[in-house]
């Protein structure tokens, strides 16, 4: 049975995206160090690799493509004003033949690629991500609809949930240019299109949780490190920040809608100011990119019927 090296716990999950995080003091103890980055290789026009020629990308079928990566390839010969040259030379170049009922899911594709490649996600969130959209499109009779970014948006957010990235919704309104009510207004979209529910189902049975404040102890924890390492603070503050919030859930509170990033920037707030360190509600807020009223708020939500006692 694996255990934490750090405080000796079993309770260890395996994340989606390859690491290994203990729930308890939410020590990272393995990383995933597979790469996920394309294989480009080069050929002549008698395919020997590596020299001088036609270059080429291995053509794989992906889902992040609004063809899926199996669309036709059209070859075109480089355009010249020297006749002579154009004749002789041997590169060309390679693209998806396309037709103009196809743009507006094109347009929506290369979007997400954007944003999966701005935030590194791992190979097998982007093939969610991708599959996500692929399913809207198809239950919403083809159609990409008006508000893509807002759609996306909604998608991506329900990966980074799903595989427990280090990524905040802030940071993923910002991106894409809208505010948190365009966001939800795509999650209802996908909700009503019955999409997300079943992710839903499938990230239960993935990471064994038993209800939503599980679920989202998992995401509280990713942030809190995140803060901490941001701030450069003692590791102990990890530790009791998530000690804090599984205190504050134990007196029955429900933390079903509140943003994790916001939670963990509450705790850690909490825990460092009892500790002696002099730092603001903004400067940790930063860190996640969100409101500094936001901190305040959810620093009162989680303290409430609670006692806390300073050892002097």
């Amino acid at each position: 049975m694996n255990r934490c090296p750090r405080c000796g716990s079993s309770n260890i999950i395996s994340t989606l995206d390859g690491k290994l995080v203990c729930q308890n003091c939410g020590l990272v103890i393995n990383e995933n160090l597979l790469a996920d980055k394309p294989e480009w290789r080069s050929y002549n026009e008698k395919g020997i690799q590596n020299t001088r020629g036609i270059e080429r990308a291995s053509q794989t079928e992906t889902l992040l493509r609004h063809d899926k990566g199996g669309g036709a390839l059209t070859f075109t010969p480089p355009k010249s004003r020297n006749i002579l040259k154009a004749f002789n030379s041997r590169r060309i170049s390679m693209r998806h033949a396309t037709s103009r009922s196809e743009m507006p899911q094109i347009a929506m594709f290369s979007l997400a690629n954007k944003l999966t490649e701005y935030f590194n996600l791992p190979k097998s969130a982007s093939q969610t991500l991708g599959l996500i959209l692929h399913e809207y499109i198809e239950k919403n009779g083809g159609s990409v609809g008006k508000d893509k970014e807002a759609i996306i948006a909604a998608a991506f957010a329900k990966v980074v949930e799903l595989y427990n990235l280090n990524i905040s919704q802030s940071e993923i309104e910002e991106f894409m240019g809208i505010d948190n009510n365009k966001l939800w207004e795509g999650k209802k979209k996908l909700n009503d299109l019955g999409i997300l529910p079943k992710y839903r189902f499938i990230e239960s049975e993935n990471y064994g949780y038993i209800n939503s404040n599980d679920r989202m102890l998992t995401r509280v924890v990713t942030y809190i490190n995140r803060i901490v390492s941001s701030l450069n603070l003692n590791q102990n503050i990890i530790e009791q920040s998530i000690s804090f919030v599984k205190e504050s859930l134990s007196s029955g509170k429900n933390l079903y809608g509140k943003k994790p990033e916001a939670i963990a920037a509450a705790a850690v707030y909490l825990v460092s100011r009892l500790n002696g360190y002099d730092i603001s509600q903004k400067e940790i807020a930063d860190t996640v990119s969100i409101k500094e009223s936001t901190v305040r708020k959810l620093y009162k939500f989680l303290i409430t019927n609670m006692t806390v006692v300073v050892y002097i």
